[in-house]
């Protein structure tokens, strides 16, 4: 029995990771992350987390998270090979099962990468990050402290001197370590490709670090301008991943407005004029595809100009791939939900849409209860685990638990319900929340929002306590079917 038990669950797991799903960058597939008992401690406070650089990022300086869970594999949902960040860094193929655990001699909060689920060559490719890491030379570092602005240019310069010489120890280090480990050729080619570009970024890691002295020398937001040439010359996505997170920084400082603040029109326009006259090639491209994306997910009304100057100036056809479907997307979900109702709800496919209105309708007779959230807000996701509890305790027959997200980033809310759910049915995405009459009616201004509705579609509660607080469960007893 125990044997067959074991043989379903890896005929399942399998079949699960050959699933595709279909995003606005195309069809991703999940990637398996398993960590070990080491891994937790019994703080309540303690959140164990790991994170993955997603070569087509568009979401600027917010990383992707695996939020581990005891007694659990976790998954993350990619399309391309990516680099996923413990206390090391390693390279992850679309559909891969990895394991985490703790770094021996560590603090509590680090882990590393220890395997890859029956692959002999990934396993050894693993090992080569590791050796690589402990062994390659790093640029100069400045200690942190009130340096003078003439010792500050000092360590400029020794900095601008190193940076050539550790580059080329580091490609005869990669070059013996690919040979001796015996590396894929396409692992090969990504890693190198990142590696080559590890210290592009130092420079400005130098200028962050004493911002406040060059800033009242008027210095900061020139020396950042005067690193637009240096990430101008990266010209592939993967060499570009590294630098990504500075390169964001650094475009913040430069550009007129944050693309992630970008508040209307007039501000879109200032920053892409800005982009298409400072970048060029692929910074160029990422940074206005990146504006586009903002713009879309703000709901910030892009003129028929604009569009047409993106698709013409753009060159990447991966990110333009993201962003045209995200206009597509969005436009058809604007003319379904005009059609329906101002309180319009997308399914996590992105296939169908339906009506608050409706989805109420449908449960008469059963306690329902709504849960308003999103992916970027922290005390949302801390209920999730006794909102999934609260579900496991209840009867379907008579009460039904749905979330609606007021995500305006699709692409994030699909890839964190599916990463973190295997129950994706009462999962929606309010389409359009500025526009939605049952926002407005309850003011709902705050999340974690929770409203209980009655079995005749009466709210009971407009603002319930969360799943956390033991007062929910009386409440809900107390109006639960007989």
């Amino acid at each position: 029995m125990i044997k067959l038990t074991l043989y379903a669950g890896l005929l399942l797991l399998c079949f699960t990771s050959c699933s595709r799903y279909q995003m606005l960058d195309g069809k991703s597939r999940p990637v398996y992350v398993t960590p070990d008992t080491t891994v937790f401690n019994d703080s309540d406070n303690y959140k164990p987390e790991i994170y993955y650089l997603d070569l087509l990022n568009l979401r600027g300086n917010f990383l992707n998270v695996v939020a581990f869970k005891k007694g659990m594999t976790n998954m993350a949902i990619i399309r391309e090979p990516t680099f996923f960040l413990a206390n090391d860094i390693v390279l992850i193929f679309p559909g891969e099962h990895i394991f985490v655990k703790k770094e021996e001699g560590q603090y509590y909060n680090n882990f590393t990468f220890s395997k890859v689920a029956g692959s002999k060559r990934r396993n050894k490719e693993f090992a080569f990050f590791k050796t690589y890491h402990k062994i390659i030379p790093y640029p100069f570092k400045p200690r942190v402290s009130n340096y003078s602005l003439d010792t500050i240019i000092e360590l400029e310069k020794q900095l601008i001197k190193e940076i050539p010489k550790i580059t080329a120890t580091s490609r005869l280090i990669f070059d013996s370590l690919a040979k001796a480990y015996g590396v894929s050729k396409r692992f090969k080619k990504i890693a190198r490709n990142y590696l080559e570009n590890e210290y592009a970024a130092s420079l400005f890691s130098l200028y962050k670090s004493y911002k406040d002295t060059l800033a009242v020398h008027d210095l900061y937001k020139k020396k950042c301008r005067e690193l637009i040439p240096v990430f101008n010359r990266i010209t592939e996505r993967s060499k570009f991943v590294i630098t990504s997170l500075a390169f964001n920084e650094m475009a913040d400082i430069v550009l007129p407005y944050k693309i992630w603040k970008i508040q209307d029109e007039a501000e879109f326009r200032s920053c892409f004029d800005s982009v298409e006259n400072n970048f060029t090639d692929l910074a160029k491209d990422y940074l206005l595809s990146q504006l586009m994306c903002r713009a879309y997910t703000r709901r910030i009304q892009v003129s028929s100009g604009y569009i047409e100057k993106y698709k013409t100036i753009c060159s990447d056809k991966a990110y333009k791939k993201i962003v045209n479907n995200l206009i597509s997307q969005q436009q058809q979900n604007d003319t379904r939900a005009n059609l329906i109702s101002n309180n319009s709800l997308l399914s996590v496919n992105g296939k169908k849409v339906i009506s608050l209105e409706n989805i109420l309708d449908k449960y008469k007779g059963k306690l329902i209860l709504v849960d308003f959230w999103t992916t970027w807000c922290a005390p949302c996701r801390e209920e999730i685990p006794y909102w999934k509890k609260l579900i496991q305790e209840y009867p379907e027959d008579k009460i039904v638990f749905f979330s609606v997200s007021i995500d305006r980033d699709m692409q994030n809310w699909q890839k964190y319900v599916l990463a973190n759910n295997t129950e994706t049915n009462n999962h929606f995405l309010l389409i359009n929340d500025k526009k939605s009459s049952f926002v407005k009616q309850y003011s709902i201004n705050t999340i974690p929002r929770y409203i209980l509705i009655g079995k005749q579609g009466e709210i009971i509660n407009a603002d319930a306590p969360s799943p956390s607080n033991p007062n929910l469960k009386e409440l809900l007893d107390k109006y639960l079917p007989q």
